[in-house]
């Protein structure tokens, strides 16, 4: 083999490239799609992953460290990376030796503490942060203040400002994108930051109430766009903490970034003698210089073997997913040359008449493989760069971090261009074979043969399939299965793609039962089936690692949406302050809720039980003075262990959202409220005085049981003070209702006869409409303006989490499988061109191309689509290898009253059926349609030679 015989086919191939220039941009394309799909998800990963020094750059800026408290004054040690620490007080695992100060010279202040384990002339600046209210166009929402000197060159990096300037004055602040987003709000606006406690005036934009700030910039956090936050100057924070009273709070969270002299780096040996002063340290120089794991405290504490993890379903799903992509170029461009080398023949007659070998005819359909596959890579990897480019902003948006740059890895993009040009040239192989064998008289006189599959090929294929998904639903049952998974799917999908001739021939004898056009369409795709196959095979790999991905993401909703534990019913309202002393207080928020939100419907009392005369008077004491009051699971109802917890029924796991709180006393309104029951026999059990009980293991024989824990207030002596605890039996009922939003609702009756004590705690309501977030924003602003302690929610029930998923594969499956059959009707109307002469010479009319290309279309859609829901298969066996991994060991969990929670495992396959029927439905009338309206119905009379 020659290198100028090469030379010389290459040519030719460039040549015949040039003169098929439809054929040769329906393979380019082919190659394209799936390389450019490839290369996206490559460009996007390496963008959207900065490198170590990038991930420093935005949570450090300009420093050297950051310097968190965790536990001043009492030793710890901390992994390199700063992710995982652990408190060493017991001496257990000693990071290093004690320091030279005894305790007595430790200093109180952690500040103090912290300089004095700093090298010197270290600098600290303070980056503050806590959870405020703060006004919003509609009305008041929650925001971050945060306190970052954003003039200062260390804070570049951390934020970004988008427009206008950095606060100049203490009434001057910045916010994020997501909050003037969320808020309505704009540069140039005012906010108003609400105290923490107590009344804040009026609370709407524009009162009198609250610290007015000025918005005079808009700044974004690059590794997380979704932060709401308002940004003020350090000094500007703490004048804002020292008048809210909220200075040196819980709720304050300080991280201190470090900056040394000269830039010196923050050395391993400095983060240890930081950590046995009690502070974590995320340190520039050790994250990209990391220490050997013998100098890690921590390792020697917990081996570094107890983080590691196996990878996860999705990833695995997505793993299959770029294989049949990559497949796909194979099955597409396949019966492309195969067009092409018969649309070819005489030319190859000719050169094998003129003394070329059977490799030289070879050599040639070879090159235009290597031709067309080089083009459609580098193509694919152009489109895939220019698309990642114009589409940089929505996917920042979606992810929700900036990207560092539209990064090319150089050795990542080769890798996809050569795999196309090989996927190129074995896509060739076949037809080069092919084209090598023919006879040169059959060549140069046009005739053609068709002959059905061989019979082994279709054994050694189902075969193939039966054991590629034995192995893979075996392999689900390892914890480490991704490759036995994978493998198995692989070789299902190579095992269809051998059967799909004879199935495309099974097909075919449905054709007597329809029309012509169908018809004539079905038997063109039986009569040339080393055409129509690969297409097929292509149209099923797109819609199989779609319908993968498309069960998987369902399945995960499906489970979390079971996981979900509302607190009400849908749409439900809940304004909660357990600081307000009376119900009068709490009416007044409740009216401004009410005239905030249309049509909220009953107000509804929700109050906690408690024990003892002076329950409720002092809010600061009532654990003390009220106790604790809960159900109690009777002895007879409890769940045993053992081996038959599994099977008993009074080990049915519950799920109860409100463990703070799982009985309220309340009327019928309040059942409803919180359970949407209108149960007539709860609404008479409540008027009798009697206990609703939404789980009928909470009573026994027609009673429930309270038991009532009462903390007496500690003496003087604080000596240890026994609890006094007791039990109370009350009558009952239980009621199956649509929430379990409370587990007992007690009538005030019922209080009263057991001696206890009901005091305020809030209000609910049930409306007839979810409440918007306008809505929710100015019902916060009414009851802010009486207090800034009680808290409003609104139950929006389940959000979906894969939704968008969902839509992402359902069109990307859709455009894989329209433009696979789109490009096998497109060869097959290039390759039918003496037929639809033929059609025209008989009288056929003018419209005909028009619905045979369609219906063409269409049946290749059709086939590929049915044969493309094994896809359930490999996301069958991806959902129990989760399963295999999340199943619990050990013993039955109890919750709150002794009532059993649900354990982490996996629920079973969920299908989306409608989804799966719209594919297999829908994708065919679409296919049909985008065909019959591209297609032209002029034919062009050839000779027979043509």
């Amino acid at each position: 083999m020659s290198l100028g015989s090469w030379r010389v086919a290459l040519r030719l191939a460039r040549r015949d490239a040039l003169r098929a220039r439809g054929r040769s941009l329906l393979v380019i394309a082919m190659v394209a799609l799936p390389v450019a799909g490839v290369s996206a998800a490559d460009i996007v990963a390496r963008s959207s992953a900065p490198t170590v020094a990038q991930r420093e750059d935005r949570a450090l800026g300009g420093a050297q460290a950051s310097i968190a408290p965790v536990t001043p004054g009492r030793p710890l040690a901390q992994t390199p990376d700063d992710t995982t620490s652990g408190d060493l007080s017991d001496g257990a695992a000693s990071p290093a030796p004690a320091p030279t100060a005894g305790p007595a010279s430790v200093p109180t202040d952690p500040v103090a503490l912290l300089r004095s384990v700093l090298p010197a002339g270290a600098r600290l600046i303070p980056h503050d942060s806590t959870a405020r209210q703060a006004t919003t166009a509609s009305g008041q929402d929650t925001v971050t203040l945060e306190g970052l000197p954003l003039g200062d060159p260390v804070s570049r990096g951390i934020t970004t400002l988008v427009r206008g300037r950095v606060p100049g004055a203490a009434d001057e602040t910045v916010a994020t994108s997501a909050f003037l987003r969320d808020s309505g709000l704009s540069v140039g606006s005012v906010t108003r930051l609400l105290a923490p406690g107590g009344a804040s005036g009026t609370g709407a934009q524009g009162g009198s109430g609250g610290t007015p700030l000025r918005i005079v910039g808009e700044v974004e956090y690059p590794g997380d766009l979704r932060r709401s936050a308002l940004v003020v100057s350090p000094s500007a924070f703490a004048a804002l903490s020292v008048a809210s009273g909220t200075e040196g709070a819980p709720d304050v969270d300080t991280v201190y970034l470090v900056t040394l002299p000269g830039g010196a780096p923050f050395t391993w040996a400095e983060v240890m003698r930081a950590n046995r002063a009690g502070f974590t340290v995320n340190s520039r120089a050790v994250q990209l210089s990391p220490p050997p794991d013998s100098e890690v405290p921590f390792y020697r504490a917990t081996p570094r073997g107890d983080f590691v993890t196996t990878g996860g379903g999705a990833a695995t799903t997505a793993e299959l997913v770029v294989a049949m992509a990559l497949a796909e170029i194979v099955l597409l461009a396949g019966p492309a040359f195969a067009v092409g080398a018969r649309r070819s023949r005489r030319q190859l007659g000719l050169l094998a008449a003129a003394g070329g070998s059977r490799a030289h005819v070879r050599r040639v359909v070879l090159a235009g493989g290597a031709v067309l596959g080089a083009v459609g890579a580098v193509t694919g990897l152009l489109v895939a760069t220019v698309a990642v480019a114009l589409a940089r902003g929505p996917i920042e948006e979606h992810t929700g971090a900036r990207f560092v740059g539209i990064v090319l890895r150089p050795l990542d993009l080769a890798g996809i261009v050569l795999i196309g040009l090989a996927t190129g040239l074995l896509a060739a192989m076949a037809p080069a074979i092919q084209a090598g064998r023919q006879a040169v008289v059959a060549a140069l006189t046009g005739q053609t043969g068709t002959r059905p599959p061989a019979v082994w090929i279709t054994v050694v294929g189902a075969l193939a399939a039966t054991g590629g998904v034995v192995l893979a639903l075996l392999s689900s049952a390892r914890l480490d299965a991704s490759d036995g998974i994978a493998a198995g799917s692989v070789v299902a999908e190579l095992g269809l793609v051998l059967c799909t001739p004879f199935l495309v021939g099974q097909f075919g004898r449905i054709g007597r039962w329809l029309p012509p056009g169908p018809r004539l369409a079905l038997r063109d795709a039986t009569r040339h089936r080393g055409r129509t196959a690969p297409a097929v095979s292509a149209v099923m790999a797109a819609v199989a690692g779609a319908v993968a991905m498309l069960v998987y993401a369902t399945s995960l909703d499906a489970q979390a949406r079971s996981d979900y534990t509302p607190s009400m019913p849908r749409g439900g309202v809940e304004l909660l302050d357990p600081d307000s002393q009376d119900f009068g207080t709490l009416a007044r928020q409740a009216a401004a809720v009410e005239g905030a939100i249309p049509g909220l419907g009953t107000r509804a009392q929700e109050r906690r039980l408690g024990f003892g005369a002076d329950c409720g008077q002092r809010a600061t004491a009532r654990l003390q003075q009220c106790g604790n009051v809960e159900l109690t699971v009777p002895p007879a109802q409890r769940c045993p262990t053992g081996g038959a917890a599994a099977t008993d029924p009074r080990c049915r796991p519950v799920r109860m959202s409100r463990a703070g709180r799982p009985l309220v006393e309340g009327d019928a309104a309040t059942l409803r409220a919180f359970t949407g029951s209108r149960d007539p026999a709860a609404v008479r059990a409540l008027a009798e005085g009697r206990v609703v009980v939404t789980d009928p293991r909470l009573l026994d024989h027609g009673q429930v049981t309270l038991s009532v824990t009462l903390m007496p207030l500690v003496g003087a002596t604080g000596q240890d003070v026994v609890p006094d605890a007791k039990e109370v039996r009350l009558p009952g009922v239980a009621v199956r209702v649509p929430v379990d939003g409370v587990q007992a609702v007690v009538p005030d009756a019922a209080v009263r006869s057991a001696g206890l004590t009901a005091y305020p705690l809030g209000f609910a309501w049930l409306p007839d409409h979810v409440p918007s977030a306008a809505e929710r924003q100015r019902a916060a602003a009414g009851v802010g303006h009486f207090t800034q302690s009680a808290s409003l929610t609104v139950e929006r029930g389940f959000q979906p989490q894969y939704s968008a998923l969902v839509l992402g594969l359902l069109g990307s499956a859709t455009l894989v499988a329209v433009a696979a059959a789109g490009i096998a009707t497109g060869l097959a109307a290039a390759d039918a061109q003496g037929d639809l002469a033929t059609l025209a010479a008989v009288g056929a009319a003018p419209s005909l191309r028009r619905r045979l290309s369609g219906f063409q279309c269409a049946v290749i859609a059709a086939m590929g689509a049915l044969l493309g829901l094994t896809g359930i298969v490999p996301a069958a066996a991806v959902w129990q290898n989760r399963a295999t991994v999340t199943s619990s060991e050990g013993g039955v969990l109890m919750g709150s009253g002794g009532l059993p929670v649900p354990p982490d495992a996996s629920g079973p396959l969920a299908v989306p059926w409608m989804p799966l029927a719209l594919l297999v439905i829908g994708l065919p009338l679409l296919a049909w349609v985008s065909a019959a309206l591209v297609t032209r119905s002029r034919t062009v009379l050839v000779r027979r030679t043509d």
